[in-house]
């Protein structure tokens, strides 16, 4: 994207963030686990102890399971159950997003706690 801020501008606003005394940071956007630095940005926030959570729509939960295990707690949003969530996103997405939840694949026990939001009745 032509307004992303460089890896250079990213670890910069990092550094000064830390220096300020953050201790927790919540990563949001589109899809946090589609950016091309969320690794290195998780790890050193997490290296240096920050309290660090990301809001996703948990598709890509299983390719970024390392990433997702030094996460102090995962948020997937779903716009309700699977028929109005895939009216609003796209065929097979409830399922996919699904497929990021803990226990559904036991491969992130590590994770501390998921928030699933957005549950209209």
């Amino acid at each position: 994207m032509p307004q992303e801020m460089t890896r250079e501008q990213i670890v910069t606003a990092l550094g000064a963030f830390l220096e300020m005394g953050t201790w927790k940071v919540n990563l949001d956007g589109g899809e946090p686990l589609a950016h091309k630095y969320v690794d290195e940005i998780v790890r050193r926030l997490t290296d240096r102890g920050v309290s660090t959570r990301m809001n996703m729509n948990g598709i890509l939960v299983p390719k970024k399971i390392e990433t997702i295990k030094r996460l102090a707690r995962v948020k997937i949003s779903l716009d309700g159950l699977k028929a109005r969530h895939d009216a609003a996103r796209g065929k097979g997405v409830f399922d996919k997003a699904l497929t990021g939840c803990p226990g559904s694949t036991g491969r992130w026990r590590a994770t501390r706690g998921i928030h699933m939001h957005g549950w209209t009745p």
